[in-house]
């Protein structure tokens, strides 16, 4: 078996710019993500600049429905994971055993801060697929063996 026959990368959140507001802030809703056959889930989260003063904070809800009624799923969260001062980068992982989980997941992130900005982007990594070989969302740019 090829690894990317057991793997799917859908987009979490596009990279962008976010510019914040006062609380409760600027809020991006990535796009829903389909699980369905997968058994476990891996939420990597990238930030780039974000401005002195500015707070970001992620999180990645639930539904059974695709794009409504989404629910926060329990300690999913990568809270205030640039607040305060000023912080050029980060990365951070979080992995979700989708055992049990409702069908669509989303991430979604939130700057709080009037006229501070952040890049952000994150990448869902599905894997442990049920049924194989998994229809990808991006072609490959390589395969080497």
């Amino acid at each position: 078996m090829k690894g990317n026959e057991n793997i799917k990368h859908p987009i979490g959140i596009d990279p962008q710019e976010i510019t914040g507001a006062a609380a409760p802030g600027t809020t991006v809703e990535g796009p829903a993500v389909d699980c369905r056959g997968f058994e476990e889930g891996l939420v990597t989260l990238q930030h780039g600049a974000v401005s002195d003063g500015g707070t970001l904070s992620c999180k990645v809800q639930e539904s059974d429905i695709v794009d409504q009624d989404f629910d926060d799923i329990e300690d999913a969260t990568f809270a205030d994971v640039a607040g305060g001062a000023l912080v050029a980068s980060g990365v951070y992982v979080g992995r979700l055993n989708l055992a049990g989980r409702k069908r669509y997941i989303r991430v979604v992130a939130t700057l709080v801060g009037a006229e501070e900005t952040a890049l952000v982007s994150a990448l869902v990594t599905l894997h442990q697929a049920r049924e194989l070989p998994v229809s990808q969302v991006n072609a490959l740019a390589f395969n080497l063996s």
